[in-house]
């Protein structure tokens, strides 16, 4: 499975690293995530998006442990047999800490199993948010 995906600034990133804590989580909002595969052991994935104003979650697929996959602000999922996704969805997250985005890969970087190290990606952010709001971004592509 690829690195969770954040938009941020009209562009596409993956998500590689933070601080302790978590973004999303989906025992906020009433579910018991369950591995859905090998590729994802904690039970859901993610898409988010950044903006000057706050970093949201978009969109969410998860396996619920007992199949219970409630509306999340008001968005109702799209269902298959072991998993539901959530698209729509605009929530802010209440985070504080460092997130790094990175994009532009370099393929000859690539390793086998498990998330890239940033070194392998032509530009790489650390975004410091603070209750969900960037306060300071600093670019770490040259180094």
């Amino acid at each position: 499975m690829a690195a969770p995906r954040a938009e941020f600034r009209e562009e596409e990133y993956s998500l590689i690293g933070m601080t302790e804590g978590s973004l999303a989580d989906p025992r906020k909002y009433g579910m018991g995530p369950e591995m859905m595969h090998t590729a994802c052991y904690r039970g859901f994935y993610a898409t988010y998006e950044l903006t000057d104003e706050a970093l949201f979650l978009r969109e969410m697929t998860i396996n619920d442990k007992n199949g219970n996959y409630p509306p999340i602000g008001g968005v109702e999922p799209a269902r298959t047999r072991h998993e539901a996704t959530y698209t729509g969805l605009k929530e802010i997250i209440d985070f504080t800490g460092k997130i790094r985005l990175a994009k532009d890969f370099i393929e000859e970087l690539y390793i086998h199993m498990g998330f890239q190290k940033p070194t392998a990606f032509r530009t790489v952010l650390d975004i410091t948010l603070k209750n969900g709001r960037p306060v300071k971004i600093n670019d770490r592509s040259q180094k």
